[in-house]
């Protein structure tokens, strides 16, 4: 347990790692160990490894998604970083040196190692690994290996035992970022088409656990490594990852005795936790993890404007968040942005000069506002373009004290005149927008290193950076998840039917004006457009919550009048809205009662619901949607959005429709969640149905749609084939007006 316990000290401690027993003998004597469901038997530790509403299966230790613990665990590094001690432990590697001019680093391997397949390890593994990287930009790796390879010139082993690197320059920070990389098998790797995209659904390393003997959605099993090199270790026979999806969940599930060790933020974690067992509850929350930021989109404007990040810095009330939002377990950062793993390294005279950067004071980020020329205007302030400061603030919504953080930056910043909203996503969906530079404001964290060199190259070096733009969906997808673009939408060749719906010169208010489409059966329709551009009204009038004031709309060519949602139901279609929590569900009802809300007088007898043909209902949306959940008495709020979308989903299928419309159907959701909604909505077209997909992400309405027509102002000002819909020419269609255009 020695290399999971110091990996998990080492990587989650920015979120506070909490274990149930002090430290490792500790834990053999107070653990109530489950029993393997893989046949065996075997007692397993189970560890709360992370907020997920459930597991994709993906080990490869080469990108930036793979599940805990694929480094260390599986695959193991030459070298052993310990944020507690601050020292370097010989792992893979026994010894290494630089040569005289600094261009050449070796490595000695230990000998006796093996593969979790009997194969040996040798320095050709890890001459592979690094050269694997150094040729696969899309490949992250571990730390900050990707600084190294501009430098790398390639990795060479000389004997069995021997493996050295050559640089095309003097490169001694090398050392900490190739010694931390994890090493994968030549003999496995070496046939991967795409290491990118490659899972390694069925890892082979080195480390103390390699089996992967179960894998379920919510639950997956990771039993010991038969030809582990450290002889009588592992101590213990296997770990066990039940999911949970939220703070809350995850803290109800340690105290019932769901885990024996997690990674958790306790919101008072004295009274909360370790009052219900002082003699065997304990916890760490140590000050040498990573540091938790602010980070602005500097590539956007006014956010590239260091005056406004400066005056948006003192503006914000650090110590209220550490009392308030994390209970005092933490210290406000000082201006270095180093914890104090690096105490070592601060120079004193530096943090004393940046304190008034980091020090709350308002009155003085308001002076530094009217300076750089953003002058209040009634309660919000305005850049010299008349642009309002109003920024998105995005975060994991499970992350219950940095949600309280956020709240308390926005209270903070609305004080000098800059408003901010909160949005809350799962966990990779806050990765995704990361990834891609799409969010304005964003709570996130460092990463931990050896060395302040390593700790601000991994902020901010362009070795380690892309261009917002530069980062193409299938690399991003692949970063994220393992999962390939095709995997991410899956659209299938449908058999395009006839014209099931048709609008002509259709008008609301000023919302929709004047638009004309036609939509078969078969057929996916994406309509695109920026936010204001009339794409959620045009489906409110079409589904009669906002009714036309002009123009025709017809079905199976029959005009109709279509004035209400009943209306529109009883003529085959069904809408599923943008907001699954405000207007697609009842979140404190049951997954039972939300299905049957469209179809409650088809399953009523003189008014009182057949609660077994309801039950009936969602038991069979639970399988054809492959949503996870308990049963169909479980609360709708307990699931994931993902799971939550499907309901939706579910609820209006159950209208039987021949016409379907989404609006955002995967907003606020995961990619390996969007994946599965993508082959949802690809087979409903294949089944006949004729889709409106609306959606603000391009790359769901160009990998979807069959046709794709463009909004703005109100109106269609342009219409692709799938061929023609292009990023850059629908793109660029987004953001003119114009005369409409008949689609």
């Amino acid at each position: 347990m020695k290399t999971i316990s110091r990996h998990h000290k080492q990587g989650l401690t920015r979120r506070g790692l909490l274990q149930v027993a002090a430290a490792t003998g500790v834990l053999a004597g107070t653990a109530r160990f489950v029993q393997a469901q893989d046949g065996s038997g075997a007692p397993l530790l189970r560890i709360g490894a992370g907020q997920a509403a459930s597991w994709v299966r993906n080990f490869n230790p080469l990108v930036p998604d793979s599940l805990f613990p694929t480094q260390y665990a599986i695959h193991e590094p030459l070298l052993v970083f310990s944020t507690a001690s601050g020292k370097t432990t010989p792992w893979l590697a026994t010894a290494w040196g630089f040569s005289d001019d600094g261009k050449r680093l070796s490595f000695t391997i230990r000998d006796g190692v093996k593969w979790s397949d009997g194969q040996p390890f040798t320095a050709r593994d890890v001459a592979f690994t690094l050269n694997l990287l150094k040729k696969t930009p899309g490949l992250s790796g571990s730390g900050g290996i990707r600084g190294v390879m501009e430098t790398m010139t390639g990795a060479t082993a000389t004997d069995d035992r021997t493996c050295t690197i050559d640089f095309s320059r003097a490169f001694t920070p090398a050392l900490h970022a190739i010694g931390q990389q994890s090493i994968v098998p030549e003999h496995v790797w070496k046939d991967v088409a795409d290491p990118v995209t490659y899972a390694n659904e069925n890892p082979v390393g080195t480390g103390p656990f390699t089996q992967v003997t179960v894998f379920k959605p919510q639950y997956w099993e990771l039993h010991r490594n038969p030809n582990y090199w450290q002889a009588g270790k592992p101590g213990i026979e296997g770990l066990a990852f039940p999911s949970y999806a939220s703070n809350d969940a995850g803290t109800l599930g340690l105290i019932n005795g769901d885990f024996e060790w997690m990674q958790l933020f306790i919101p008072d974690v004295e009274n909360t936790f370790v009052a219900r067992n002082p003699d065997h509850f304990r916890y760490w929350y140590p000050l040498i993890g990573e540091m938790v930021m602010l980070y602005a989109n500097t590539a956007t404007k006014p956010l590239n404007d260091i005056a406004l990040r400066k005056a948006i810095g003192m503006g914000v009330n650090r110590q209220q968040i550490c009392t308030v939002a994390v209970y005092d377990y933490t210290k406000p950062a000082d201006a270095t942005a180093m914890s104090d793993l690096y105490a070592q390294w601060k120079d004193p005279a530096i943090v004393e000069a940046g304190k008034d950067l980091v020090s709350h004071d308002p009155a003085k980020a308001k002076e530094m506002l009217d300076a750089a020329g953003y002058t209040l205007d009634g309660d919000v302030r305005k850049a010299p373009d008349g642009t309002p400061l109003e920024f998105e603030l995005v975060m994991p919504s499970g992350w219950s004290d940095w949600v309280q953080a956020g709240q308390i930056i926005a209270q903070n910043l609305k004080d000098i005149g800059i408003r901010v909203k909160l949005r809350g996503v799962e966990v990779t969906a806050w990765y995704d927008a990361t990834y891609k530079g799409a969010f304005q404001l964003s709570l996130g964290s460092t990463s931990i290193n050896p060395t302040p060199y390593d700790h601000f190259q991994s902020m901010m070096s362009a070795k380690v950076t892309r261009p917002i733009g530069e980062v193409d969906e299938k690399t991003l997808v692949s970063m994220m998840v393992g999962r390939s673009i095709e995997q991410l939408f899956p659209k299938e060749e449908a058999k395009i039917g006839p014209t099931v719906l048709e609008l002509r010169g259709v008008s609301h208010q000023t919302e929709v004006n004047d638009i004309s489409l036609s939509l078969r059966a078969g057929e996916i329709l994406g309509i695109a457009g920026l936010v204001g551009s009339g794409r959620t009204e045009l489906a409110l009038t079409v589904f009669g919550i906002t009714p036309a004031t002009a123009g025709e709309i017809l079905v199976d060519g029959k005009p109709v009048t279509i004035d209400s949602p009943g209306r529109a139901r009883d003529l085959g279609i069904a809408y599923v809205p943008e907001d699954r929590g405000q207007q697609g569900l009842i979140r404190p009802q049951t997954v039972r009662e939300n299905v049957s809300l469209a179809v409650l007088d088809r399953i009523a007898r003189l008014f009182v619901i057949d609660h077994r043909r309801e039950a009936a209902l969602a038991r069979d949306a639970i399988k054809r949607f492959g949503i996870r959940t308990r049963g169909p008495e479980q609360r709708v709020r307990q699931l994931s959005g993902g799971n939550q979308q499907k309901v939706v989903l579910a609820k209006w299928l159950a209208t039987e429709p021949r016409i379907l419309i989404l609006d955002e159907p995967t907003r606020g959701i995961d990619v390996g969640a969007k994946a599965e909604v993508h082959a949802l909505i690809s087979r409903l077209a294949g089944q006949g149905l004729a889709i409106l997909l609306i959606s603000s992400e391009l790359p769901e309405v160009l990998g979807m749609s069959d046709r794709v027509l463009v909004m703005s102002g109100g109106r269609i000002v342009a219409g692709f084939d799938r061929a023609e819909a292009t990023p850059d020419a629908v793109g660029a269609a987004m953001t003119r007006s114009g005369d409409a255009e008949a689609a």
